[in-house]
C-alpha cells in the first residue's frame, strides 16, 4: 500500500499548543479511576523518562520527567482531525473530534490502543496508538465523502508547548512575554530538522533565541532539545512518499518560543485506505 503523507510545521500562539490549566473538561472516553489524575485519563503509559496520558477528552499529553520529576509543560501528541473543503464557501475548514464509538475499557501500560470515532461533519475515523519502549506511534485514517473527489485531508498533529507563562500567550503591559525559563537557559534549546532542499536532504538548526525562523524546505525529521532537562524529543515519519511541505506561520518575531505544531496529514489525492503515520521518541 502506498502511503501519501505531508508534514507541516506551524508556529502557533494558540490554546491548542498549551496545556489547559484546569485540565481536560470534555468527557469523550471513560476514565481509569474516579479520583486523582487518573479520573481524567483513559490510557496511561509510563516510562522512566515520561508519562503519556490519553485523556478522557481524547487528547494525548506526554509529561517528560527528569530525575523522577515532571519538567516543563506537556507535549500534545497524535491529535486526530481533518481539513474539510466546504463546497459552498470554497474554503478549508478544520474538523475536530466530536465523539468516539464503543471504546474498550480504560487501560494501563498498553501495547496498543485503537479508537474509532466521528469528526465534526459526521466523518468517521480510526486512530491507533502503538507503545514500544520509549516510542509512541500514531496511525490514522478517515472516511471520505461520497460523490466528492478528495474533499478531506486526515490530520494527526503534535503541539510543542509555549514557553510563555500566560496560557493565552498574551503580552504584558510592556508588550513583552513572560517566559518560564531564564535567558541563559533559553540558549540551550534547539530544533534540528532534516529538510528537503533542491532534492537533497539537509540538516538545519534553529535556536529558540532566533527571532526570525524560516524553514528551507519540506521537513522529514525533527529533534528537539527544549525545557525538559536532559530529555530529547524526536519525531519521525514512516516511509514518506510524495511531496512533503514545511510551512511556518504565526508570530514569527518570537521564533519558536511561543510554541509550534507538527501536522502530518494525507495528501489531497490519498485513497480512503491511505494512512497518516508518524512517531515520537523520548530519550
Amino acid at each position: 500500500m502506498t502511503r501519501h503523507l505531508i508534514i507541516t510545521l506551524v508556529l502557533a500562539a494558540s490554546a491548542f499548543g498549551s496545556e489547559p490549566r484546569s485540565g481536560p473538561a470534555k468527557l469523550l472516553l471513560p476514565a481509569l479511576e474516579e479520583s486523582g489524575a487518573d479520573a481524567t485519563t483513559y490510557a496511561l503509559y509510563e516510562r522512566e523518562n515520561f508519562i503519556a496520558r490519553l485523556h478522557t477528552d481524547g487528547v494525548m499529553r506526554i509529561y517528560l520527567k527528569q530525575n523522577g520529576e515532571i519538567v516543563g509543560k506537556p507535549i500534545v501528541f497524535g491529535q486526530p482531525a481533518g481539513n474539510y473543503y466546504h463546497r459552498t464557501k470554497r474554503e478549508i475548514q478544520r474538523r475536530n473530534v466530536a465523539a468516539y464509538y464503543d471504546a474498550a475499557e480504560p487501560v494501563r501500560n498498553p501495547e496498543s490502543v485503537e479508537l474509532t470515532g466521528r469528526l465534526e461533519g459526521n466523518l468517521d475515523f480510526t486512530i491507533k496508538y502503538e507503545f514500544v519502549q520509549s516510542t509512541i506511534r500514531a496511525t490514522g485514517r478517515h472516511q471520505q465523502v461520497a460523490g466528492i473527489s478528495n474533499p478531506v485531508q486526515f490530520i494527526i498533529n503534535t503541539a510543542i508547548p509555549s514557553l510563555a507563562s500566560d496560557s493565552e500567550n498574551e503580552p504584558n503591559e510592556d508588550g513583552l512575554y513572560t517566559l518560564d525559563v531564564p535567558d541563559n537557559m533559553l540558549k540551550r534549546f534547539v530544533l534540528e530538522t532534516s529538510e528537503l532542499v533542491d532534492g537533497r536532504t539537509r540538516k538545519k538548526y534553529y535556536q529558540y533565541t532566533d527571532q526570525d525562523v524560516k524553514f528551507s524546505g519540506p521537513i522529514k525529521h525533527a529533534r528537539i532539545r527544549g525545557p525538559w532537562g536532559s530529555r530529547v524529543v524526536r519525531l519521525r515519519s514512516r516511509k514518506m512518499r510524495g511531496k512533503l511541505i514545511g510551512k511556518l506561520t504565526g508570530d514569527g518575531d518570537m521564533g519558536l518560543v511561543l510554541g509550534y505544531e507538527f501536522f502530518f496529514y494525507t495528501l489531497q489525492n490519498a485513497e480512503e485506505n491511505d494512512y497518516a503515520s508518524y512517531s515520537i521518541s523520548i530519550n
